[in-house]
């Protein structure tokens, strides 16, 4: 089981760590809730928690990795299946929100997608990696937004 959620443990300390250096730049810190990927899209795109219907989305816009293929190239039945789900899954999940998600964020992410598959052709995760750039840039904007004013 451990040799499964590696990748993902690695990955979310890395876009932690980005997030941290991002406070920094910025000379703001702010502790982040614990919180999944619904919930952070819910509090940046200020979006129900629940995944919206979408009924026309440009999945034109949504780059197309090859899965199957990715995934084809873990060992056992049991790892291939797993990855397919989770890429599934999160593919639902960009896609489900993609109209919302602001222009400046998915060009960054797109760039940074395509910087990662031209040294990584064959990413095996592509889908989680992009989930997990999308909710760091969110939160990165998040934290240089102009505050609300307190309403008493």
């Amino acid at each position: 089981m451990g040799l499964l959620l590696g990748p993902f443990i690695q990955a979310a300390s890395y876009f932690d760590g980005y997030l941290d250096r991002y406070s920094s730049d910025v000379e703001y810190s702010a502790a982040i809730a614990p919180c999944d990927a619904q919930c952070i899209l819910a509090r940046y795109l200020r979006v129900g928690v629940t995944a919206p219907t979408v009924p026309a989305v440009k999945a034109a816009d949504i780059p197309a990795y090859d899965v199957d293929r990715n995934c084809s190239t873990l060992q056992g039945v049991p790892s291939r299946n797993y990855c397919l789900k989770a890429e599934q899954e999160n593919y639902d999940l960009i896609k489900s929100f993609w109209s919302d998600i602001p222009d400046k964020v998915k060009g960054q992410t797109l760039k940074k997608m395509g910087e990662i598959l031209r040294e990584q052709p064959a990413a095996t995760h592509p889908y989680t990696t992009m989930k997990g750039y999308l909710i760091a840039y969110l939160q990165a904007q998040e934290l240089t937004r102009t505050p609300e004013p307190f309403h008493y």
